[in-house]
């Protein structure tokens, strides 16, 4: 499989639509349009939008199924979860090409640089491999169970460059309700140092993961977001990097704006990328020797940003600033 011309991908944009501004869904359309001219641009959104002089070549409109909504200290927590599948979903079953590209609305384009990526790591665990060629996804919400703030089974769903079949299994879930949504929700929040701002058993990104799992005959058994517990580590180590590359937003060439602040970028230094990647895949092709050959796969969080992380949980515990935090969290 090698992609000889543009004209092999198409990028589906899914999401509400953004007016003018550094979130602008007009500047991440013409910035696919300005670094692939010849792909075919799929804008997957909802009634009612205004998309009068947006670039695409085909506009797909689904109804909003709305958020989840969990209320919990006075506070009203939404999750977009079923958004995104129905949304992505809808974009993807309008894709004929053999690759896709998997984009938000608020994102852009800087460069072709994620096409280098794809099949360049060819080895891989016939055990844990499910798709037919790995994904390629950001470091940015690349979580690990090794992180300073573990979260296992957490690749990223910001943006997804692969197979439009792989890409299509991967998104073949249903919207959450009904048995499903109440067992997504817990009574109580774990007992965790660190704390998600809702209730929801797993993160968005976890629980994709997982269903996809499932569905493909490995079920796993994650008490909550936050269980890192016996061998947890190394098996979400293991399945997501042989189906995914998370690689920096430099060198993928592309860009989320609205993760572009303090809290965001001290996050991203605890996800996994290139560096994560490669000493776990050299570990793999040297036989899991110990120590591994280029060092622990786990992120390295400088002391500060450390620090940083331990303040902010602190100040989520106070009610006037949880107010404030929440609001700007739940921004996402």
């Amino acid at each position: 499989m090698s992609l000889s011309s543009d004209k092999q991908v198409t990028f589906v944009v899914q999401g509400p639509i953004y007016p003018a501004g550094r979130l602008s869904t007009q500047r991440c359309l013409l910035s696919a349009r300005q670094h692939f001219p010849d792909s075919r641009i799929v804008l997957s959104t909802w009634p009612d939008s205004d998309v009068t002089g947006l670039v695409y070549d085909q506009l797909v409109i689904s109804q909003d199924p709305g958020p989840i909504v969990l209320e919990r200290d006075k506070l009203r927590l939404p999750n977009n979860l079923n958004r995104q599948i129905v949304a992505t979903q809808a974009g993807l079953a309008e894709v004929t090409t053999e690759f896709s590209v998997k984009l938000r609305s608020d994102a852009y384009v800087t460069g072709r640089g994620f096409l280098q990526f794809f099949d360049a790591f060819p080895f891989r665990s016939g055990k844990y491999s499910l798709f037919d060629q790995r994904l390629i996804i950001p470091r940015e919400f690349t979580r690990s169970a090794r992180s300073f703030v573990p979260l296992a089974y957490h690749p990223s769903d910001l943006f997804q460059f692969g197979l439009t079949t792989d890409l299509k299994r991967y998104w073949n879930t249903d919207p959450l309700k009904g048995e499903a949504l109440a067992a997504f929700q817990l009574p109580d929040p774990p007992v965790l140092w660190y704390k998600m701002f809702d209730s929801f058993r797993y993160t968005t990104e976890q629980y994709l993961f997982l269903a996809f799992l499932q569905r493909e005959g490995h079920s796993i058994d994650l008490r909550d977001y936050g269980d890192v517990s016996g061998a947890v580590p190394e098996l979400s180590e293991a399945y997501i990097f042989n189906n995914f590359l998370p690689v920096e937003a430099e060198l993928l060439g592309v860009r989320h704006p609205k993760f572009a602040r303090r809290a965001h970028r001290s996050l991203l230094n605890d996800c996994s990328g290139i560096r994560e990647f490669t000493s776990w895949y050299v570990a793999e092709l040297a036989g899991a020797v110990s120590p591994a050959p280029l060092g622990s796969s786990a992120p390295d969080l400088t002391r500060r940003l450390r620090l940083e992380r331990v303040a902010r949980e602190y100040l989520k515990r106070i009610p006037v600033l949880k107010q404030l935090y929440a609001k700007r969290y739940l921004a996402r």
